[in-house]
């Protein structure tokens, strides 16, 4: 039912990142969130039709994060058609337990694709056990 509303709201045909992309995406979006923002990101997965990654402690917006890394994604794909669907979904964390259940359930994502936890070197260790 979830589905059917999303699709029902969308201007455009869905955008799926294949496979083999998905790691240059993940480079693109990193880099530019890391030069750009000075951001630390600490978990990071790119799934076929959407992303999750999560930063350190920041001053910059969350809205200034996310356009930075939905223009790093279009610009490095140089497709000609929208690929990102209005707004966006944010968590924030308060505590130590909400730090490590959120950069678990990213690194899931990866291992669920085949991947390694934290297939980017840039990622930030976290300080926490999990």
């Amino acid at each position: 039912l979830l589905e059917a509303v999303d699709r029902a709201s969308l201007k455009h045909d869905p955008y799926r990142f294949l496979p083999q992309v998905r790691a240059g995406v993940g480079q693109a979006m990193g880099m530019s969130l890391i030069e750009r923002l000075r951001v630390d990101l600490l978990a990071m997965c790119i799934c076929s039709n959407h992303v999750h990654f999560m930063t350190g402690p920041t001053r910059a917006h969350v809205e200034a994060i996310v356009k930075c890394a939905k223009d790093a994604v279009r610009w490095h794909l140089r497709i000609d058609r929208p690929i990102w669907g209005a707004g966006y979904d944010k968590r924030f964390c308060f505590d130590t337990k909400a730090v490590v259940n959120r950069i678990n359930y990213v690194e899931e994502h990866n291992l669920e694709d085949g991947l390694d936890a934290r297939p980017w070197t840039f990622l930030k260790p976290c300080a926490y056990p999990h």
